[in-house]
């Protein structure tokens, strides 16, 4: 080869200075016709021959080399890599010892780390946690087997208030001869999906576990039992007194205070005596209480608990052993 045009140099990936004087022989695949990369990838490329009668006492032959329709160029690496970098989606890449190579934007907003802290490092070192450590151990499952993984993480990140759900999709990474050279890792935050499937799923069980005694009383612990611990921390169930005996409640609100019994209440955590209602036990709310103004005006209401206004039967929380429902059963 006497001469190399930039444009060659950017399909095959040498320089003039490493090609000139060589024979093009060497460009070739030792297995099959065919070019290869200086990475050491196949190309699709199609070659021209053109013979060059004036080029003096010596033969000489135009060789040119035109991309076919699947063969990269410098314009498409450079769209692939603005769209490896712009997707919304966190996307990361691993080499097969599990430590990172390069990583997306969105990545680095969720990490909360700068670029110049990603690479060379293993997931579990600045995301640690079981969940990430078995996030790891298939990164690197996926490079020794080669076969793609799948799972579903319910996490709180750095950059996060509360915990969110992601789908996390590891990849192999194969290179034309399809030996795996690293492993992807693409994830998308579906806490939307996730938060919806466990309402259907609680209203599914709700429908199965509700309502299977006639007994007032029953009933009460049965929607305790359902809720306590997958959709609140603790649950209570104050009942009229009339409603226990059999009875109907008079129409329309209370006109003076009402006498409440405890007929069910369950909580995720032991909480310290007399934080809680014994069940069974009766009491007469406030006024200005939660429960007074639910029955007054018929509406539910939502307050934090640390609110002052929403004093007047809220429980202390100081422990956190399991504290089993009013039947016995552990919430």
């Amino acid at each position: 080869m006497a001469y190399w045009s930039a444009e060659a140099h950017d399909l095959l990936g040498y320089t003039s200075a490493q090609v000139t004087g060589k024979p093009l022989a060497d460009l070739l695949s030792p297995d099959e016709p065919a070019l290869r990369h200086r990475d050491g990838r196949l190309l699709d490329v199609r070659v021209h021959l053109f013979p060059l009668p004036d080029a003096g006492k010596q033969e000489a032959v135009l060789v040119m080399f035109s991309p076919g329709a699947a063969a990269p160029t410098p314009a498409t690496d450079r769209l692939a890599l603005w769209a490896f970098d712009q997707m919304s989606r966190v996307l990361a890449i691993y080499d097969r010892d599990g430590r990172a190579l390069t990583a997306n934007e969105a990545t680095k907003q969720v990490v909360g780390l700068p670029e110049r802290e990603i690479p060379g490092r293993r997931l579990t070192e600045f995301l640690p946690g079981p969940a990430f450590e078995e996030a790891e151990r298939r990164i690197l499952r996926v490079g020794r087997t080669g076969e793609p993984e799948y799972t579903e993480l319910f996490v709180k990140l750095p950059q996060e208030e509360k915990a969110h759900a992601w789908s996390v999709d590891i990849f192999p990474l194969r290179d034309a001869d399809g030996r795996v050279r690293a492993v992807g890792l693409a994830a998308d935050d579906y806490t939307e999906q996730y938060n919806t499937r466990e309402r259907l799923a609680l209203l599914s069980e709700a429908r199965t576990r509700m309502g299977t005694s006639l007994d007032v009383a029953g009933s009460a612990d049965e929607l305790v039992g359902v809720l306590v611990p997958r959709f609140a921390d603790f649950v209570a169930v104050d009942l009229l007194d009339v409603v226990l005996r059999g009875g109907l409640p008079p129409p329309g609100p209370p006109i003076e205070p009402v006498t409440l019994r405890r007929a069910a209440q369950g909580c995720s955590r032991r909480l310290p005596p007399g934080a809680l209602l014994d069940a069974d036990e009766v009491r007469t709310p406030p006024p200005s209480s939660p429960l007074a103004r639910c029955l007054a005006d018929a509406r539910p209401e939502l307050r934090d608990f640390r609110d002052p206004r929403s004093s007047g039967g809220w429980p202390r929380t100081r422990s956190t052993r399991p504290m089993p429902t009013s039947s016995g059963r552990a919430p």
